[in-house]
């Protein structure tokens, strides 16, 4: 099974829901067996919705490493002008905002004369 895996976060990459909650139930049974648990808050199943996955489903976003994977427009490289939804990864808004404000602070400081390092 196709996964991406960064310290103890992982994401699988499965052909169905049912794969996905039978995948979810062992991992889960797997670690109970060694004495871990699943983090509840930050464990879903989610739909990979875009242009060609077009089901309804309640979960079809998450997050990764300071990133939002989710539907949204493509601009389509083969057609000018057109675009279609893709699932794609896109920097987090609270990430966003953390840069946003470093920037400014940045920008304040680069305003005085004097500065300690």
């Amino acid at each position: 099974m196709p996964f991406v895996r960064y310290a103890d976060d992982v994401v699988l990459h499965c052909v169905s829901k049912e794969e996905a909650e039978q995948m979810l139930k062992a991992i889960d049974d797997r670690l109970k067996e060694v004495g871990l648990i699943l983090n509840g808050e930050k464990t879903q199943v989610v739909y990979c919705k875009d242009y060609r996955r077009k089901q309804e489903h309640e979960q079809v976003r998450f997050g990764f490493l300071g990133f939002s994977f989710q539907p949204r427009p493509v601009r389509s490289k083969r057609e000018p002008g057109a675009s279609f939804t893709g699932f794609t990864a896109e920097i987090s808004g609270a990430n966003q905002k953390k840069i946003r404000e470093s920037i400014k602070t940045k920008c304040e400081l680069a305003q005085h004369d004097y500065a300690v390092g």
